[in-house]
């Protein structure tokens, strides 16, 4: 699995790719986290939205860079309490 993290900084949003399909739905945790589901309704994707505002950005670059296996068992763990 590929996880790939994309910044777009004129709109301040964050998006992790789970490298696992497309998106066939998505579903709002509040008003700035989209959870993006693929056709077995496993996470592919989250959207972050004021992750510069939020200081998201850069924690969320060391955890990919350094503790890939603990942010895989998060989003796992997401997964299936989904």
């Amino acid at each position: 699995m590929d996880l790939v993290l994309k910044y777009y900084p004129d709109t301040d949003i964050l998006v992790v790719e789970l490298g696992r399909g497309r998106v066939v739905d998505e579903e709002w945790l509040d008003s700035d986290v989209v959870l993006g589901y693929g056709e077995n309704r496993e996470i592919v994707r989250i959207e972050i939205h004021y992750a510069l505002k939020r200081g998201l950005i850069n924690i969320v670059k060391e955890l990919a860079r350094t503790r890939r296996d603990l942010v895989e068992h998060v989003l796992k763990t997401a997964a299936i309490s989904t």
